[in-house]
Protein backbone atom coordinates (compact mmCIF):
# COMPACT_ATOMS: atom_id res chain seq x y z
CA UNK A 1 0.00 0.00 0.00
CA UNK A 2 1.56 3.24 -1.14
CA UNK A 3 1.06 6.03 1.38
CA UNK A 4 0.36 9.68 0.72
CA UNK A 5 2.82 12.35 1.89
CA UNK A 6 0.34 13.27 4.64
CA UNK A 7 0.15 9.69 6.02
CA UNK A 8 3.93 9.32 5.76
CA UNK A 9 4.35 12.50 7.80
CA UNK A 10 1.98 11.17 10.49
CA UNK A 11 3.90 7.89 10.69
CA UNK A 12 7.24 9.70 10.86
CA UNK A 13 5.87 11.69 13.81
CA UNK A 14 4.81 8.45 15.50
CA UNK A 15 8.25 6.94 14.86
CA UNK A 16 9.92 9.97 16.45
CA UNK A 17 7.77 9.58 19.58
CA UNK A 18 8.45 5.83 19.78
CA UNK A 19 12.21 6.32 19.50
CA UNK A 20 12.45 9.01 22.17
CA UNK A 21 13.47 8.19 25.73
CA UNK A 22 10.89 8.22 28.49
CA UNK A 23 12.19 11.47 29.97
CA UNK A 24 11.72 13.09 26.55
CA UNK A 25 8.27 11.58 25.98
CA UNK A 26 5.61 13.61 24.21
CA UNK A 27 2.26 12.83 22.62
CA UNK A 28 1.76 11.14 19.30
CA UNK A 29 0.50 13.18 16.37
CA UNK A 30 -3.28 13.66 16.94
CA UNK A 31 -4.02 12.67 13.32
CA UNK A 32 -2.94 9.12 14.18
CA UNK A 33 -6.39 8.71 15.77
CA UNK A 34 -8.52 10.21 13.01
CA UNK A 35 -6.81 9.92 9.63
CA UNK A 36 -8.74 7.59 7.27
CA UNK A 37 -5.58 6.45 5.48
CA UNK A 38 -3.91 5.49 8.77
CA UNK A 39 -7.07 3.62 9.82
CA UNK A 40 -7.03 1.66 6.55
CA UNK A 41 -3.35 0.84 7.08
CA UNK A 42 -4.07 -0.37 10.65
CA UNK A 43 -6.87 -2.62 9.38
CA UNK A 44 -4.58 -4.23 6.83
CA UNK A 45 -1.38 -4.51 8.86
CA UNK A 46 -2.72 -5.07 12.38
CA UNK A 47 -6.36 -6.05 12.69
CA UNK A 48 -6.54 -8.38 9.67
CA UNK A 49 -2.98 -9.68 10.01
CA UNK A 50 -2.07 -10.08 13.67
CA UNK A 51 -3.26 -11.70 16.88
CA UNK A 52 -5.79 -9.80 19.00
CA UNK A 53 -6.95 -10.56 22.54
CA UNK A 54 -10.68 -10.60 23.35
CA UNK A 55 -10.10 -11.53 27.00
CA UNK A 56 -9.13 -14.14 29.55
CA UNK A 57 -9.94 -17.82 29.21
CA UNK A 58 -10.99 -17.71 32.88
CA UNK A 59 -13.81 -15.33 31.93
CA UNK A 60 -15.56 -18.17 30.10
CA UNK A 61 -14.99 -21.10 32.52
CA UNK A 62 -18.00 -23.34 31.76
CA UNK A 63 -19.15 -25.15 28.63
CA UNK A 64 -21.33 -22.77 26.66
CA UNK A 65 -19.87 -19.60 28.21
CA UNK A 66 -19.13 -17.10 25.46
CA UNK A 67 -17.93 -13.58 24.78
CA UNK A 68 -18.59 -11.65 21.56
CA UNK A 69 -16.12 -9.44 19.82
CA UNK A 70 -15.42 -7.72 16.51
CA UNK A 71 -12.25 -7.81 14.43
CA UNK A 72 -12.02 -5.42 11.48
CA UNK A 73 -15.79 -5.48 10.99
CA UNK A 74 -16.04 -9.27 11.42
CA UNK A 75 -18.33 -10.19 14.35
CA UNK A 76 -16.99 -13.21 16.23
CA UNK A 77 -17.70 -15.12 19.41
CA UNK A 78 -15.35 -17.15 21.58
CA UNK A 79 -16.96 -20.07 23.38
CA UNK A 80 -15.90 -22.75 25.86
CA UNK A 81 -16.76 -26.13 24.36
CA UNK A 82 -18.05 -29.23 26.09
CA UNK A 83 -14.50 -30.62 25.81
CA UNK A 84 -13.14 -27.63 27.78
CA UNK A 85 -11.44 -26.09 24.75
CA UNK A 86 -12.03 -22.56 23.55
CA UNK A 87 -12.92 -21.91 19.93
CA UNK A 88 -14.00 -18.84 18.02
CA UNK A 89 -16.55 -18.61 15.22
CA UNK A 90 -18.03 -16.04 12.87
CA UNK A 91 -20.95 -14.56 14.83
CA UNK A 92 -23.19 -14.37 11.78
CA UNK A 93 -25.95 -16.77 10.72
CA UNK A 94 -25.22 -18.67 7.51
CA UNK A 95 -28.79 -18.20 6.29
CA UNK A 96 -29.35 -14.41 6.21
CA UNK A 97 -26.23 -13.03 7.90
CA UNK A 98 -27.95 -11.93 11.15
CA UNK A 99 -25.76 -11.49 14.26
CA UNK A 100 -26.29 -14.51 16.50
CA UNK A 101 -25.01 -13.65 19.99
CA UNK A 102 -24.69 -10.41 21.95
CA UNK A 103 -22.27 -9.39 24.71
CA UNK A 104 -21.44 -12.40 26.93
CA UNK A 105 -23.38 -15.23 28.49
CA UNK A 106 -23.97 -18.96 28.42
CA UNK A 107 -25.86 -21.08 25.92
CA UNK A 108 -26.03 -24.71 24.89
CA UNK A 109 -27.41 -23.84 21.48
CA UNK A 110 -27.51 -20.67 19.45
CA UNK A 111 -30.71 -19.64 17.69
CA UNK A 112 -30.73 -16.95 15.02
CA UNK A 113 -33.30 -14.29 15.90
CA UNK A 114 -34.27 -13.84 12.23
CA UNK A 115 -35.38 -17.23 10.84
CA UNK A 116 -34.55 -19.54 13.72
CA UNK A 117 -31.57 -21.44 12.36
CA UNK A 118 -29.99 -23.20 15.31
CA UNK A 119 -26.34 -24.06 15.96
CA UNK A 120 -24.64 -26.14 18.65
CA UNK A 121 -21.77 -24.56 20.57
CA UNK A 122 -19.32 -26.19 18.15
CA UNK A 123 -20.79 -24.13 15.28
CA UNK A 124 -22.71 -26.95 13.56
CA UNK A 125 -26.19 -26.32 12.14
CA UNK A 126 -28.62 -28.46 14.14
CA UNK A 127 -31.84 -26.83 12.97
CA UNK A 128 -32.67 -24.93 9.80
CA UNK A 129 -36.17 -23.52 10.04
CA UNK A 130 -37.92 -22.53 6.83
CA UNK A 131 -35.77 -24.89 4.75
CA UNK A 132 -38.02 -27.99 4.66
CA UNK A 133 -39.29 -28.42 1.13
CA UNK A 134 -37.68 -25.23 -0.20
CA UNK A 135 -34.41 -26.76 -1.30
CA UNK A 136 -34.39 -30.54 -1.79
CA UNK A 137 -30.58 -30.56 -1.96
CA UNK A 138 -30.10 -28.76 1.37
CA UNK A 139 -28.59 -30.95 4.09
CA UNK A 140 -27.98 -29.15 7.39
CA UNK A 141 -25.26 -31.61 8.45
CA UNK A 142 -22.97 -30.10 5.82
CA UNK A 143 -23.09 -26.60 7.29
CA UNK A 144 -21.18 -25.01 10.14
CA UNK A 145 -20.11 -21.53 11.14
CA UNK A 146 -16.64 -20.52 9.92
CA UNK A 147 -14.10 -21.11 12.68
CA UNK A 148 -11.67 -18.31 13.53
CA UNK A 149 -8.11 -19.29 14.42
CA UNK A 150 -7.79 -19.24 18.22
CA UNK A 151 -4.94 -19.93 20.62
CA UNK A 152 -4.62 -19.67 24.38
CA UNK A 153 -1.38 -18.21 25.77
CA UNK A 154 -0.72 -17.76 29.48
CA UNK A 155 -4.46 -17.82 30.17
CA UNK A 156 -5.31 -15.21 27.52
CA UNK A 157 -7.47 -15.88 24.45
CA UNK A 158 -5.93 -14.75 21.15
CA UNK A 159 -7.67 -14.75 17.77
CA UNK A 160 -6.54 -13.87 14.27
CA UNK A 161 -8.12 -13.65 10.83
CA UNK A 162 -4.72 -14.49 9.32
CA UNK A 163 -4.23 -18.24 8.77
CA UNK A 164 -0.53 -17.62 8.12
CA UNK A 165 0.27 -15.68 11.31
CA UNK A 166 3.00 -17.37 13.38
CA UNK A 167 1.76 -19.05 16.58
CA UNK A 168 1.02 -16.49 19.28
CA UNK A 169 3.33 -18.25 21.77
CA UNK A 170 6.20 -17.83 19.32
CA UNK A 171 5.52 -14.12 18.92
CA UNK A 172 5.19 -13.48 22.66
CA UNK A 173 7.92 -15.70 24.04
CA UNK A 174 10.60 -14.04 26.11
CA UNK A 175 13.76 -13.29 24.20
CA UNK A 176 16.56 -13.38 26.77
CA UNK A 177 19.17 -12.57 24.17
CA UNK A 178 17.50 -9.25 23.34
CA UNK A 179 18.88 -6.48 25.61
CA UNK A 180 15.72 -4.43 24.95
CA UNK A 181 13.53 -7.03 26.66
CA UNK A 182 13.30 -7.00 30.44
CA UNK A 183 13.03 -10.49 31.93
CA UNK A 184 10.12 -11.27 34.20
CA UNK A 185 11.13 -11.58 37.85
Amino acid sequence: MELSAHATEILEGLKKVAQSSLDEAFTVPPAIYSDAEIAKLELARIFRADWLCPGLAADIPNPGDYVTWNIAGQPIYCVRGRDGGIRSFANVCLHRMMTLLQDRGNCQRITCPYHGWTYDIDGRVIGAGHMQGRDPEFEKKGYRLPEIRTEIWEGWIYVTLNDEAPPVAELLREKNDDPGVISAL
